[in-house]
């Protein structure tokens, strides 16, 4: 283990085939999930939650699509599925897209039957009780790890497409366990018809809230937070056996009492390895930042965890 002074990053190395770096570092170059503007918009209000318009978007499209949905989970004798992640032009969840998933996760409980649904109140108690940031239940990234720990059989994900003629296409894809992992199995399609409001809603990005206030990052007379005990994640069998090296990015906010909270992706790896590294981050003690007082205050960082595939010939 090696400690760098210079930019207060602590580095875990290990040589062996399938290893993992931890840059717990203090780096706030992101790139949002949600949006380009989320950081901005987080530092600036301390993690208070962004005024954005997500009210019901009532249609019978979206009932109709459920009931088709509905029917597919009965004849594949899914008794369980979770609903989770959105996305708009470009992966961006807008205000739109929230308001529809937030509709298709009701329809599909009134019309599920016998099937439990794990709606968007579910998974987002479930995401709050495990200190990941519950908006991501608006995201697909974590849908696998999330269906895993909730151990259904199934997840729906939704896609909508760009405005055209007052129309919008809803994709919603159903994947269903397989092994250790969940295939894409079915699509259903559905034209949304959209008023003048929701055309604008559809424009604008939706700002996900964080529920514990926190300091901004490096504030004047305020200490860096620093690792106490960091474990690594364990690789993925599907990154693996893919070759998959990369980064995954999150922000998540340092509590006082050097837990981890609010854990939101911000930029996803995927197969499997952003799950993997939230499981890692739980398990995570940190000593939290002081005030100029020195009292230990929240502070939201940046966190970077790098998986590193190693060959036999590179040592």
């Amino acid at each position: 283990m090696r400690k760098t002074n210079s930019n207060r990053q602590l580095v875990i190395r290990r040589k062996r085939a399938g290893t993992v770096f931890f840059r717990a570092g203090f780096i706030l170059s992101l790139a949002a999930l949600f949006s380009p503007a989320f950081c901005a918009a987080q530092a600036q209000s301390g993690g208070a939650a962004s005024a954005t318009d997500t009210s019901a978007f009532s249609s019978s499209e979206i009932d109709d699509l459920a009931a088709k949905l509905a029917a597919q989970l009965a004849k594949k004798k899914i008794k369980s599925v979770v609903v989770v992640g959105v996305f708009g032009p470009k992966k961006q969840i807008t205000e739109l897209g929230v308001s529809v998933l937030n509709s298709l996760s009701d329809a599909m409980t009134r019309q599920a039957g016998t099937v439990t649904v794990y709606g968007i109140n579910a998974v987002r108690d479930f995401l709050g009780q495990n200190r990941v940031a519950e908006d991501m239940v608006y995201s697909d990234t974590l849908a696998t790890w999330i269906t895993t720990h909730l151990k259904a059989q199934a997840f729906v994900t939704a896609n909508l497409d760009p405005p055209s003629n007052k129309t919008s296409t809803l994709s919603v894809q159903l994947a269903v366990a397989f092994g250790s992992d969940y295939v894409r199995d079915i699509s259903v399609k559905t034209s949304l018809p959209l008023t003048d409001l929701q055309l604008q809603r559809a424009q604008r990005d939706y700002f996900p809230a964080l529920k514990i206030p926190f300091a901004q990052f490096k504030s004047p007379g305020y200490t860096n937070v620093e690792c106490i005990s960091c474990p690594r994640p364990e690789y993925s069998e599907q990154a693996r056996k893919a070759g998959i090296n990369g980064t995954t990015k999150f922000q998540a906010t340092v509590r006082p009492d050097g837990m981890l909270d609010d854990i939101l992706v911000t930029e996803p790896l995927g197969a499997g390895l952003d799950g993997a590294a939230v499981d890692s981050l739980l398990t995570w003690k940190l000593k939290p930042s002081t005030d100029p007082q020195g009292h230990p205050v929240a502070m939201q960082i940046p966190i970077e965890v790098t998986f590193v595939l190693y060959t036999k010939t590179m040592y």
